[in-house]
């Protein structure tokens, strides 16, 4: 679908549905795929955006080490100057 640049590296997403934005973020290993029967639920009553992390999928990877943590603390998501609604999913306990 799209790809936009954020700081060093190419971030792909898809963006399914109208309404209230949800942001459809995935485990570390994952991509924006997994989350399929969801948007297929979901896009009927809002807005999903659904992206792939930094080196999974269809993202590029920086060219030095990164976790799950560096991704977090350089998060912000606003959609037109508003909040939205995440939903995230990843195996480490400490999430």
């Amino acid at each position: 679908m799209a790809q936009v640049t954020v700081g060093d590296v190419e971030l792909y997403y898809e963006i399914h549905g109208e309404g209230p934005p949800v942001v459809l973020i995935h485990g570390l290993a994952g991509d924006c795929g997994a989350w399929a029967p969801q948007i297929n639920v979901l896009e009927s009553g809002y807005k999903i955006i659904a992206l792939d992390n930094r080196g999974a999928g269809r993202s590029s990877a920086p060219d030095y080490p990164y976790t799950t943590a560096h991704s977090r603390r350089r998060s912000q998501v606003r959609q037109n100057g508003r909040g939205c609604h995440l939903a995230g999913s990843d195996a480490h306990p400490s999430l």
